[in-house]
C-alpha cells in the first residue's frame, strides 16, 4: 500500500504560551503503541493508534522526526539524528492545531547488533564477493542513522564497505555490502551508526590453499575398517571444543557384496594431510545406505550453536539394503567431542533419488541431479533453509540443470556452485567399461545472497573437461576445481587428475591435465570409481585433498577401504 508523506511540522505544544486559548485546540490523537521499541537515529518506527491526521508530527523528547507517513490508520515516522545510546525517549504525536498525545519511555537508543553474516556463525568470503550482514537496530535510513560497515585488518588497517544502493541494500534488519579490496585472511567486521557501534564479527576470506595439480604425490594412510564404494566423506573442524581438532567422517556406503551399510567412522586429519592411527566407529544410520549424497553443516556453512554443535551430518536420498531408492534424509548431531550422539529423520526429499550430490552455503543445502530407482538420470535441483536446530525447512525446486545428470560431481565455492561430469543415461552404479554416455561439461550457478536462489541465468556451461566423466570426484584446491578418478575413457589411470582453474567471475578457464607419475592407480595397483573425497586447507595455508575407498576400475564389484591423500 502507498503511504502518505507528511511533511514534518513542528510540534503546537506552544501554542497557548503565544496568547492561542488551549480551548480551541483540536483533540490530540489516541496512542496505543510503537515498534519496534529500541533502535538507532533513522530506524522506522510503527505508532498504532486512532485519530491520526494528514499533517501530524512526530518528537522523540524535544527531537522532531525528520518524516512521517501515514499508511492504514498507523503512523511510520524515522527516528531523528541527536539520538543518545542508552537513553529512554517519550514519544509525542500531535495533529495539526491539537496538543501532545506521549507514549512515555516508549523508544531507547541502541547501538547496531549483528546476528549472523552470510547466514552463518562464522562467515568466509572472497574480496568483492556481496555480503548480508543480519542483524537489529541498523536503521532504515542510512543517512539518519550515519550508517557505515567497517573491516579491519589484521594489520590494524580499517577499511569501509560500500554500499551500492542506500535504499534498496541498508534496512534496519539487514545490510547488503560488499568485501572490500584489501581486506586480509583474518578481519573484524562490525556495523556502526549514531548511537554507536556492534561488536566485531571474525570474518574469514575463503582459503584456496597452495596447490600445485602438477605436483601431485598420492601416498596411503589409515585404511578404512572395511571396503566401501558409494560411501559419503565429510571434513568438520571443531574449533570450539576442549580439544580443538579435524575430522573426516565416512558415512556408510556399500560392502563386498554392493549392500548399502549403516557404518559411520571417523578419523583425525593431521597437518600433513594423513589421518590418525585409527578410525573410530561411531553411532550408525537408523538404516543402511549407499550412492547417497553426504554434507556437514558447520559453524562456516550455517547457524550453529558452537557451545554444544560442530556440525549437523545429512544422508540424503541413496539405496538402502534391499536396494530401493529412498528420499529419507537423516540428521546427525554431532557434539564438541567429534561424537555423532544420535540420528534423525527431517524433511525427505520430493522424490526418491540415489547417486544425487550436495553442497551447501549460507545456511541451505542445494541437491542436483541424480537418477531413479531405475537408474534414469534427473536434471532437477532442490534447495532446503538448514533451521538453527539442524532440521531441514521445505525442498524447493530450482531451476534444472540443461540435461539429466548422475553419477558427477557438485561442489561450491562461494557463491559459485558447480556441477562436474556425470552421465547422461541410465547406467548400473557398478561397471567397468566406459557407458560412452559419460559428460564432459561442467555448469555453473551463481547463487543470488539475497534469497538462496540461483540468479537469472541460472545453470550455464563453463569450460568443459577433456574427456567425460562419471563416479569421479571434484574439490575446490588452489583456486581451481581438481576432478580425480572414475569412469572415463581410455585405459584406467591415464586421465586419472584433471584440473581447471577459475576466474574471478566463477567461470572455468580451462581445463588441463594433472596425472603425474604418483597416480593413486601407482600406489594402489588399481584406479578408482564411486570413491569419496574431502579437502582441507593446513595451518601453513597448503592444501590437501583425501580420497576414501571405491570400488576398483579393474575387478567388478570389488571396493576398497584404502584412502590416500596429498
Amino acid at each position: 500500500m502507498k503511504r502518505t508523506l507528511i511533511p514534518a511540522l513542528g510540534l503546537v505544544l506552544g501554542l497557548a504560551a503565544c496568547g492561542d486559548d488551549p480551548a480551541d485546540l483540536a483533540d490530540p490523537p489516541e496512542l496505543v503503541s510503537l515498534t519496534p521499541a529500541e533502535g538507532t537515529a533513522g530506524t522506522e518506527v510503527r505508532i498504532d493508534g486512532t485519530g491520526f491526521e494528514a499533517g501530524a508530527a512526530v518528537r522523540f523528547d524535544d527531537l522532531e522526526s525528520p518524516s512521517v507517513q501515514l499508511d492504514g490508520g498507523a503512523l511510520f515516522a524515522i527516528a531523528p539524528a541527536g539520538l543518545t545510546a542508552g537513553t529512554v525517549y517519550d514519544v509525542a504525536v500531535s495533529n495539526p492545531g491539537s496538543g501532545d498525545a506521549v507514549l512515555e519511555a516508549a523508544f531507547t537508543a541502541v547501538p547496531p547488533v549483528i546476528s549472523r553474516v552470510n547466514g552463518v556463525t562464522k562467515p568466509t568470503g572472497l574480496q568483492g564477493m556481496t555480503i548480508i550482514i543480519e542483524g537489529a537496530s541498523f536503521g532504515d535510513d542510512p543517512a539518519v542513522a550515519d550508517g557505515h560497515v567497517y573491516f579491519e585488518t589484521s594489520g590494524g588497517t580499517v577499511l569501509e564497505a560500500a554500499i551500492a544502493d542506500a535504499v534498496n541494500d541498508w534496512t534496519n534488519e539487514f545490510i547488503v555490502t560488499s568485501v572490500p579490496q584489501g581486506v586480509s585472511d583474518t578481519s573484524w567486521l562490525w556495523v556502526e551508526t549514531a548511537t554507536g557501534a556492534s561488536d566485531t564479527i571474525e570474518f574469514r576470506l575463503i582459503q584456496s590453499g597452495t596447490f600445485s595439480p602438477s605436483l601431485i604425490n598420492w601416498t596411503t594412510t589409515t585404511p578404512l575398517p572395511q571396503p566401501l564404494q558409494g560411501l559419503g566423506a565429510v571434513f568438520v573442524p571443531v574449533e570450539d571444543g576442549a580439544t580443538p581438532a579435524n575430522y573426516v567422517f565416512a558415512v556408510a556406503g556399500a560392502d563386498t557384496q554392493n549392500v548399502a551399510t549403516d557404518v559411520i567412522f571417523r578419523a583425525t586429519v593431521e597437518q600433513s594431510g594423513a589421518l590418525g592411527a585409527a578410525w573410530a566407529p561411531l553411532t550408525t544410520l537408523p538404516e543402511a545406505r549407499a550412492y547417497h549424497a553426504t554434507a556437514a553443516a558447520t559453524a562456516f556453512t550455517a547457524v550453529l550453536d558452537t557451545t554444544t554443535t560442530a556440525a549437523y551430518l545429512y544422508v540424503i536420498g541413496g539405496r538402502d539394503a534391499a536396494g530401493a531408492v529412498s528420499s529419507t534424509v537423516f540428521l546427525g548431531h554431532v557434539d564438541l567431542a567429534g561424537e555423532v550422539t544420535g540420528w534423525s529423520s527431517t524433511e525427505p526429499l520430493p522424490v526418491a533419488l540415489h547417486s544425487a550430490d550436495a553442497a551447501l552455503f549460507r545456511g541451505f543445502v542445494y541437491v542436483t541431479g541424480g537418477a531413479d530407482g531405475d537408474d534414469v538420470p534427473v536434471p532437477t535441483t532442490y534447495r532446503a533453509a538448514i533451521n538453527d536446530d539442524g532440521t531441514l525447512g521445505t525442498w524447493e525446486e530450482l531451476d534444472a540443470l540443461p540435461n539429466p545428470t548422475t553419477y558427477h560431481s557438485f561442489v561450491n565455492f562461494g557463491p559459485f556452485l558447480y556441477v562436474v561430469g556425470g552421465d547422461s543415461a541410465a547406467t548400473p552404479v557398478v561397471q567397468t567399461a566406459t557407458s560412452t554416455t559419460e559428460l564432459p561439461n561442467v555448469y555453473l550457478g551463481r547463487i543470488n545472497l539475497r534469497n538462496g536462489d540461483l540468479t537469472d541465468a541460472g545453470w550455464t556451461a563453463t569450460a568443459q573437461m577433456a574427456k567425460g566423466r562419471s563416479k569421479h570426484s571434484t574439490i575446490f584446491a588452489g583456486g581451481a576445481l581438481l576432478a580425480t578418478s572414475g569412469v572415463y575413457a581410455g585405459q584406467p589411470g591415464s586421465s586419472e587428475n584433471t584440473a581447471g582453474d577459475l576466474l574471478s567471475d566463477g567461470a572455468v578457464e580451462s581445463w588441463v591435465g594433472a596425472t603425474g607419475a604418483e597416480t593413486i592407480d601407482v600406489e594402489l595397483g588399481y584406479s578408482l570409481y564411486n570413491q569419496a573425497a574431502v579437502t582441507f586447507i593446513d595451518a601453513d595455508g597448503a592444501g590437501h585433498v583425501l580420497v576414501l575407498g571405491g570400488a576398483k576400475r579393474e575387478v567388478e564389484g570389488e571396493p576398497s577401504a584404502e584412502v590416500v591423500y596429498y
